[in-house]
């Protein structure tokens, strides 16, 4: 808590992702007192809480890392999970799409739109689907390689 109500001069996306983190923890403990018909909703509060705190985080690294640290580590993910790259499309209410494309030279900041545009991501939410390639990329890599071994 004291992080969340540091001075002035802290930046406040970490002040927010204290803040948030402190919610947390409190979710937590009600989560690991919470009878079997509450775990559900007081473990998606504990969730929901450290996922605010990363978006946050995400935030404070956006407006404090130099732009090209970030695309080094993009490509480092790429690197080290994914042999050229990752594409994922994601239908969205209405009947639209979106495709968002992981390679040494998108570095995924430009996502691709049903109708040929393309849109730029802001930073912070570059590096929020970057982290969420990479978890996928974690999950899915063993399948794949359990698949390989099969045939």
């Amino acid at each position: 808590m004291p992080t969340a109500t540091g001075p002035r001069d802290q930046a406040k996306a970490l002040r927010e992702a204290a803040g948030q983190l402190a919610i947390a923890l409190c979710a937590f403990a009600r989560l690991v007192e919470a009878d079997a018909d509450d775990q559900l909703a007081e473990g998606e509060a504990a969730v929901e809480r450290l996922r605010q705190a990363s978006l946050h985080v995400h935030e404070h690294m956006a407006s404090t890392v130099p732009v090209p640290e970030l695309e080094a580590c993009t490509t480092g993910l790429v690197d080290s999970n994914l042999e050229k790259g990752l594409s994922a499309e994601l239908l969205l209410a209405g009947g639209r799409s979106a495709t968002v494309r992981l390679t040494h030279e998108t570095a995924h900041q430009d996502i691709e739109l049903e109708d040929g545009r393309t849109a730029r991501l802001p930073a912070a939410d570059h590096l929020i689907l970057r982290d969420g390639f990479h978890e996928l990329a974690r999950l899915l890599a063993p399948l794949t390689r359990e698949t390989t071994a099969r045939v």
